[in-house]
């Protein structure tokens, strides 16, 4: 019998942190390294590979920095391999702009210390969207390497083809059995003749004959060896030699994974093809309910990706081409911090571990917010006075002209205000005028000066035709009487705008009444809470459950303000709920759960804003917000990085699971990226996401939203979902009391009505219902309306238009994804995709100015002249523009 060959690399799973802390693992690192860097120079192994991810190679550089010619010999000569990923992500709640920045700083920091590697490799991420191949192609890679994910359903051997919808192509081998199954008998010296198991329990020579029989090379097969945090094997050497003379069955050869991918490639036969994500948790655990573990940090991590997409980014190529530089090194930093803090474990981490990631989060995101407010105010220092009035300054940092309706506050030293658009008075509508004091605050009111007192003016003003990437001053006119301001007013309940009706009714239901069709549906919104037996990994209803449905049946009006610009609902109560496990097995609420929910619509939009709180006083459990809709389907289209995917609602699976023997339910509980919609031909209802990372499709027609999990375990064995260990640490169990999200629990989401679904129009609609108001009035009445407008900041040494567009994409159809400064230096990046089935035009673009347009990868290092300011792009297809202008 000829023996089959089992290509091993060298490596070490690399989390950063877990159920330990990111400082842990450096000291573990720290001295890690410097053996491993020994052993490479003096021959005792040949190759070693660090995970796939820079973050490592980050810390220790900074650390050793002694070191870094060490490490950019070995890597330069393939030695040492690290990168792309600058960290393991978690692949369906990371957006399109987090995974090529990711790739982008990873490849960056390979680059700076050898040769990045070009192996995409994920050895522990919960399963693989569907648009990996596209970016991946679009970053230059064309090799992947991953694990969880796959099953029967797929049909296709440990190797072969995945395909995007755009024709991008990744050649893909999956690690089946695991990154480090097969690691403590070679390490051991007992590979050959070990019997033992996994930590899945599956036996280990079977697992090799498994991965020998489901690959396509006729000689061989891919074999990890290392393990989590494992440090260099030095005698692995005289391993391979011991094996290659005990083995009858198999032939052991080290490989690097460049050397067994191109081998593959080579000799690889019969590739199967496919098209779609991997989710299934057949062979490997992938934690369909992460998603909503820690709710508050996913908040949080949402905005930065948001903020930074969106505005920061788009507003920093406005001021770049103004005059003040683009600053890569502090947008690099805001991504930096964030990606570090967004890996696979997706805070399924310890309390310390948690908290140190919350803080990271936060980090990032008040660096992106002080930037954003910095590049606002800048502009409004610059631009001068208005007509001798003070100037407010307002934003759009979407790359088409389009009518905004914002909330803003004004400040004035009088009562009376008038606001001047395009040099006419303009109407807005007044929720109200505070009187503040300016001054230092005294215990004594009588010494307050007089001339300290200023105005707050609360309102909503709708700007229509505001320019593409660009800014709009408007004057503050002071003391002015105008007929054009009229007061929000006090309604029964019901708010309308052009588009839609709402109204809360006797009994406690929301009806929404869509004037287009003139369709009335009742009852929309409902709260779901129900008991959760899981840990921070999966949720997991208890033996003995009590789920408790119910709308907004004795609530309170706050407030119910109607203007005719802006609208909004605000309403409080509370749910009698089981106050934990033991009384829900009782069947007694003993528990009073406060909520407040604000809806508001604005004029122009389909679109209603919902935004609240929940102050958690209860243990294990899970809430839900439920919006209603009539469309029954077997399939929910949910919305990935660059594209839809169609998702059923019961998975064909979910019956037999057990005793078919998988690791995992597969739930119909999915990851929300950033929408997620039911429709059929008569019309569809859509989900925008502001920070909300779960949903499932309840009664068959309704999207049920997780606001939170309320868990109190890092890992519990033997779930009714997960049968078996406990995930994490099958040692140990560590209680995570945090997780149990006590206290205030804030939760933001939108959604809209069609009459059709298209993927384009939904993603655009998504980036307009996320995307949040820019604006900055040139004042110094109120000093810290930003912490950093306290600081005295210079205007620009010259004067900035009052109007101001970048380039602007006429008639845009795509889905924009951002602008940012080009990677050279010189001229901006503009990212569009299309969404849908068939090539469409996505539109033209414009510049006052003249300008240069050349199409790029991802990775800015393929070009293409464009001759047409003309977009045509193909099915699913991502677009990255280069605008250059003549003119410095």
């Amino acid at each position: 019998m000829s023996k089959k060959t089992a290509y091993i690399y060298h490596h070490t799973h690399w989390d950063n942190e877990w159920y330990f802390t990111e400082e842990d693992s450096n000291v573990q690192l720290m001295y890690h390294m410097k053996e491993l860097l020994d052993a490479l120079e003096c021959g005792q192994i040949n190759h070693f590979f660090l995970d796939g991810q820079t973050a490592i190679l980050e810390d220790y550089v900074t650390a050793h920095p002694e070191d870094r010619e060490r490490i950019t010999a070995l890597t330069q000569t393939g030695r040492l391999s690290a990168g792309p990923f600058h960290a393991q992500l978690d692949c369906f709640i990371s957006s399109g702009e987090s995974v090529i920045n990711n790739l982008k700083i990873g490849t960056r920091i390979g680059d700076s210390l050898g040769g990045s590697g070009r192996v995409a490799y994920l050895p522990d991420s919960f399963g693989q969207s569907q648009d990996f191949p596209k970016i991946f192609n679009g970053m230059d890679i064309h090799d992947f390497v991953f694990r969880r994910g796959m099953g029967d359903e797929h049909n296709l051997p440990n190797e072969f083809l995945w395909q995007s919808n755009d024709g991008s192509e990744l050649l893909c081998s999956a690690i089946n059995g695991g990154y480090g199954f097969a690691t403590e008998p070679f390490v051991n010296g007992t590979l050959i003749q070990n019997a033992g198991k996994d930590y899945d329990g599956k036996d280990i020579p079977s697992q090799m004959e498994k991965l020998a029989a489901r690959a396509v090379m006729p000689d061989g097969f891919l074999l990890p060896i290392g393990n989590d945090q494992t440090p260099v094997i030095r005698n692995f050497n005289e391993r391979l030699a011991q094996y290659n003379a005990q083995s009858d069955r198999y032939q052991f050869k080290e490989v690097t994974l460049s050397q067994y991918m191109d081998k593959l490639r080579r000799e690889g036969q019969n590739f199967k093809h496919y098209r779609g994500e991997f989710l299934s948790p057949q062979y490997h655990r992938v934690h369909k309910s992460i998603g909503s573990v820690r709710a508050d940090i996913k908040n949080i991590q949402d905005r930065i990706e948001r903020l930074m997409a969106y505005e920061v980014q788009p507003m920093m190529c406005m001021l770049d081409r103004i005059g003040l530089p683009y600053d890569h090194a502090l947008a690099n930093r805001i991504w930096n911090l964030l990606i570090r803090s967004q890996t696979h474990s997706g805070a399924t981490n310890t309390d310390q571990t948690n908290e140190l990631i919350l803080n990271r989060s936060r980090i990032s995101l008040n660096l992106a917010q002080a930037l954003k407010v910095y590049l606002m105010r800048k502009i409004a220092l610059s631009v001068g006075t208005v007509d001798g009035q003070y100037p407010l300054v307002v934003f759009n940092t979407l790359p088409y002209r389009r009518d905004l309706t914002v909330r803003l506050e004004v400040y004035t030293r009088t009562p009376q205000m008038e606001l001047i658009y395009r040099g006419h008075s303009i109407p807005y509508t007044s929720f109200g005028t505070k009187k503040e004091y300016g001054g230092t605050i005294r215990n004594n009111v009588q010494v307050y000066d007089p001339e300290k007192f200023y105005y707050v003016h609360d309102i909503a003003v709708s700007l229509p035709d505001m320019p593409a990437l660009g800014y709009e001053t408007l004057a503050v006119r002071e003391g002015a009487q105008t007929t054009l301001c009229t007061q929000a007013v006090q309604t029964d309940g019901m708010i309308e705008n052009d588009i839609y009706a709402l109204w809360l009714g006797k009994h406690g239901g929301l009806s929404l009444r869509d004037k287009r069709t003139g369709i009335t549906y009742e009852d929309i919104l409902f709260w779901e809470e129900s008991g959760d037996a899981g840990d921070n990994y999966d949720y997991s209803a208890p033996e003995n459950d009590q789920t408790i449905e119910a709308n907004f049946v004795g609530c309170s009006i706050v407030r119910s303000l109607q203007g005719s610009d802006w609208a909004e609902l605000c309403l409080t109560g509370t749910l009698q709920i089981p106050g934990n496990l033991t009384t829900r097995a009782e069947q007694h609420t003993d528990t009073a759960m406060p909520y407040t929910v604000t809806l508001t619509l604005k004029r122009g939009e389909s679109t209603v804003h919902v935004d609240g709180t929940v102050e958690n006083v209860a243990k294990n459990h899970r809430v839900r917000l439920v919006l209603r809709t009539p469309y029954q389907n077997d399939c929910a289209i949910a919305g990935t990085q660059f594209g839809v995917i169609d998702r059923p609602i019961h998975p064909k699976t979910l019956d037999t699971w057990k005793q078919d023997g998988w690791l995992e339910a597969p739930s119909p509980i999915d990851p929300l990226l950033n929408h997620v919609s039911m429709a059929n031909d008569t019309g569809a209802v859509i989900v925008f996401t502001k920070g909300i990372k779960e949903y499932e499709i309840i009664h068959g027609s309704d999207i049920a939203l997780t606001l939170f999990r309320s868990v109190g375990h890092l890992g519990l064995p033997d779930l009714t979902r997960r049968p078996g260990r406990a995930s994490g640490l099958a040692e140990r169990i560590i209680e995570s009391p945090l997780s149990q999200m006590l206290g205030c629990n804030h939760f933001a989401f939108a959604f809209s009505y069609a009459e059709k679904y298209d993927a384009n129009e939904v993603g655009k609609q998504y980036v307009e219902a996320v995307t949040t108001t820019c604006s900055y009035q040139n004042q110094r009445m109120n000093k810290v309306v930003y912490p950093i407008s306290y600081f005295e900041t210079n205007p620009l040494p010259f004067q900035v238009p009052q109007t101001f567009s970048l380039f602007e994409v006429k008639g845009m159809t795509g889905v924009f994804s951002t602008v940012c400064a080009a990677e050279s230096g010189c001229g901006y990046l503009l990212r569009l995709s299309n969404q849908n089935a068939t090539t469409i035009p996505v539109g033209e673009i414009t510049s006052t100015e003249s300008h240069q347009l050349t199409r790029v990868n991802l990775a800015e290092t393929q070009q293409q002249a464009m001759t047409d300011r003309h977009l045509i792009l193909h099915e699913g297809e991502i677009c990255t523009v280069h605008v250059t202008f003549d003119r410095a």
